[in-house]
């Protein structure tokens, strides 16, 4: 199976059912694994904030959530079991990781750290509601 992103993609991430990728085209498209169809599209280019860029994303083990880091910002999508569909979860702003060069989350997807262009290390701890 090959897919075929319209933009270089710089935040990328798969889990059991679903790959997620983004990038400097303000979209984060959610593809179906197995058929690399598109089964979901979050488009942001219409809010003319080019801070919207994705820089890095991870999503958990069960796959039921996946994080975004673009620059001064975390966001979290939550899969809502009953419509099988994503849904943007809250976002937090952190100045301090302007430019987020690495990010690791935590198997049981409990805690995600991120690494800055500065030399900091940011832990932070997830709670999905």
């Amino acid at each position: 199976m090959s897919i075929r992103h319209a933009r270089p993609a710089t935040a990328l991430c798969i889990g059991p059912e679903a790959l997620v990728a983004g990038g400097s085209d303000q979209k984060l498209i959610i593809y179906e694994k197995k058929a690399g169809k598109v089964k979901q599209i979050f488009d942001y280019s219409k809010t003319g904030n080019r801070h919207l860029d994705m820089t890095w994303a991870a999503m958990s083990t069960a796959g039921n959530a996946f994080i975004t880091a673009s620059s001064n910002k975390l966001k979290v999508y939550l899969l809502n079991s009953r419509t099988k569909k994503w849904e943007e979860g809250k976002e937090k702003p952190c100045p301090q990781i302007f430019n987020p060069t690495c990010f690791a989350l935590r198997r049981d997807g409990s805690y995600l750290t991120v690494g800055t262009c500065a030399g900091s290390c940011e832990m932070f701890e997830l709670v999905y509601k």
